[in-house]
């Protein structure tokens, strides 16, 4: 039988996993895109577009970083190897901005497009000098999302950002400054974002 402690390493790394940042993208741009477009667009194209751009091509990216052993491990602990990714997956998102016919659609879509190309250009500039958690910063965007389609309901979020906090804390990816750092940052160019663009 598993000891406490290596039961808690596993639950963090699969809650690591359940809510990686692309994974909460999808989950923000359901929420987004079901929410406000309007009955004669089409939410299953447009959710097709940004998955594929936020998160199906970024996952794959990764993991083909991970194979070639640009990155030592699943969880990039190494600062210095996060900055290579961070800029190609810059590169697909901005591909994405130009490619897709965000015309068609309803506008806060595109917003939250921009805001998710935004935070991680912010991402990688921080993570240029000091190590901020994507995981918290993620999950604070998340929230940012949920409170903009849902409003106080939205809270319902915070306790995502609560697991991945101990989650990534757990696994010693990250002092709790870098974790609060990225919460915090996610949640504020989130809101800050929707109300301007």
């Amino acid at each position: 039988m598993s000891s406490p402690l290596r039961r808690s390493e596993k639950i963090a790394r699969v809650l690591s996993y359940l809510f990686l940042p692309p994974v909460l993208n999808i989950t923000a741009f359901a929420f987004v895109i079901f929410s406000f477009e309007s009955e004669n667009g089409s939410p299953w194209l447009i959710f097709f577009y940004t998955s594929i751009f936020t998160a199906i091509l970024p996952i794959l990216i990764f993991i083909l970083f991970l194979r070639k052993g640009k990155i030592a491990d699943p969880d990039a602990r190494e600062r210095s190897e996060r900055h290579v990714p961070y800029i190609v997956f810059a590169v697909v998102i901005t591909a994405g901005l130009l490619f897709i016919p965000w015309a068609n659609h309803a506008p806060g879509i595109r917003s939250l497009f921009i805001i998710y190309l935004f935070n991680l250009i912010f991402l990688f500039l921080v993570n240029l000098f000091w190590k901020i958690s994507a995981h918290t910063m993620g999950a604070g965007g998340f929230l940012g999302t949920a409170l903009f389609v849902f409003g106080s309901w939205g809270l319902f979020a915070f306790p995502v950002v609560l697991a991945l906090a101990w989650a990534r804390l757990e696994l010693k990816c990250h002092t709790p400054a870098q974790l609060i750092a990225g919460a915090i940052t996610g949640l504020a160019n989130t809101l800050i974002l929707f109300h301007y663009l």
